[in-house]
């Protein structure tokens, strides 16, 4: 199910790139404009606007639930800060995921992640994709967040692609095999 959050929401922010028009909710910066001798987790981030992007999210999640869809057959996927939003999400819901998929982006909030994670998605399987030129979102965000959730007991895959923001054919053929076994 692919959906529209930013429809009729006039909390979305407008902003150009580089040919179109894209949205955001929580306050978009290049992570990679930061001071680089902060640790990955110490970045500033738009809390507010990650936990209500969440609650976006998860509302949509819990109508689906509601609705008769198994939860284990859901995979919450995001690319950039929808991939912040798929993790920090993710690792939060009551209901255990099919997966969490995370593509070019960073663990946000990773400080109150013990507190707040929920015992559901521990064998949850995630994987995190990131390009190796990526001037965005640094890759060695994507490897923090990990290498974060590896150590805090997660099935975590890495891997990086030699490319920059983006998603290549070679990832897309990763993802294709990695849901399969998820959801097969």
């Amino acid at each position: 199910m692919e959906q529209d959050l930013t429809a009729g929401d006039p909390t979305w922010r407008v902003y150009k790139t580089k040919n179109r028009e894209a949205r955001d909710r929580f306050s978009r910066s290049r992570l990679s404009d930061q001071p680089q001798n902060l640790a990955p987790v110490e970045r500033k981030v738009d809390a507010d606007g990650i936990r209500e992007s969440a609650r976006s999210v998860q509302r949509l999640l819990d109508a689906e639930i509601a609705a008769g869809i198994d939860s284990r057959r859901v995979v919450l996927a995001g690319f950039s800060q929808g991939g912040a939003i798929a993790l920090h999400l993710g690792l939060r819901y009551a209901h255990t995921l099919g997966g969490i998929l995370a593509l070019s982006t960073y663990l946000p909030l990773a400080d109150s992640l013990a507190d707040a994670a929920a015992s559901a998605q521990q064998a949850t399987p995630i994987l995190v994709l990131h390009g190796t030129r990526d001037p965005l979102v640094p890759e060695k965000l994507g490897n923090h967040a990990a290498e974060t959730l590896r150590t805090a007991g997660y099935d975590v895959t890495y891997q990086t692609y030699p490319m920059e923001h983006a998603v290549s054919a070679a990832e897309i053929a990763d993802i294709a095999t990695w849901l399969k076994a998820r959801l097969a």
